[in-house]
């Protein structure tokens, strides 16, 4: 009994990994390249600073944590939102 062997080969977007020892196939594996992320269409630097009611704030808070993201996302999140639906926003 030696150390497991291995070949990998690639086709396209996807690689297939063959496993054997010395002389029996053990497993079979294929792994395919995800697509590229589309780039950024708009850069996010533009700042904005406002004050609001603490009881807004604690919700917003609130709901940024139940989502798993930063107030600021869930800021940017909701305004996008509201503005599409009023049709200020495509």
């Amino acid at each position: 009994m030696g150390f497991p062997l291995f070949a990998i080969a690639k086709i396209e977007n996807t690689c297939y990994i063959y496993f054997t020892s010395h002389t029996t196939a053990i497993g079979f594996m294929t792994m395919t390249k995800l697509p590229a992320k589309k780039a950024i269409k708009e850069r996010r630097d533009a700042p904005i600073a406002f004050r609001i009611k603490p009881s807004l704030k604690n919700a917003l808070e609130a709901a940024a944590e139940a989502d798993r993201r930063s107030v600021s996302a869930m800021v940017e999140i909701l305004l996008e939102e509201s503005l599409k639906e009023r049709g200020y926003l495509k």
